[in-house]
């Protein structure tokens, strides 16, 4: 059985062995990686696609986003706006000197946001 868990899948299973002569189950929990080079990552995808059941991750077990990670899905969410306003502009009847001062604007709003997302991954695009 699979269990979602954040970013990687736990798998539950029940090995028998032989303990001291008496025959002994034990269940072991086993955390998986979601990568797709890990051999048990690329058997958990098989046994998924051939029905294996996969429950929901606990909802505590769900990190919450960080500070950061907050600011940058923010980030993206008023990039695509200003996109989306800079193109009414453009598409509008205004002025062409007015289009073009208010795209520059907006492109200028634009590179605020991108600097601010470098700033916090570290200079990182």
């Amino acid at each position: 059985m699979y269990k979602l868990n954040g970013g990687s899948i736990l798998r539950r299973r029940t090995i028998e062995h032989i303990e001291d002569g008496a025959a002994v189950t034990t269940e072991i929990t086993e955390n998986i990686p979601a990568d797709p080079l890990n051999r048990d990552y690329q058997q958990y995808l098989i046994d998924v696609e051939n029905g294996a059941t996969v429950e929901d991750a606990d909802p505590a077990s769900v990190p919450e986003p960080s500070r950061d990670e907050r600011i940058i899905t923010a980030a993206a969410v008023r990039k695509e706006r200003i996109a989306a306003k800079k193109a009414a502009i453009l598409a509008s009847g205004l002025p062409t000197a007015t289009k073009a001062a208010m795209a520059d604007l907006l492109d200028g709003m634009s590179d605020i946001v991108d600097g601010l997302v470098e700033a916090i991954q570290g200079g990182k695009p």
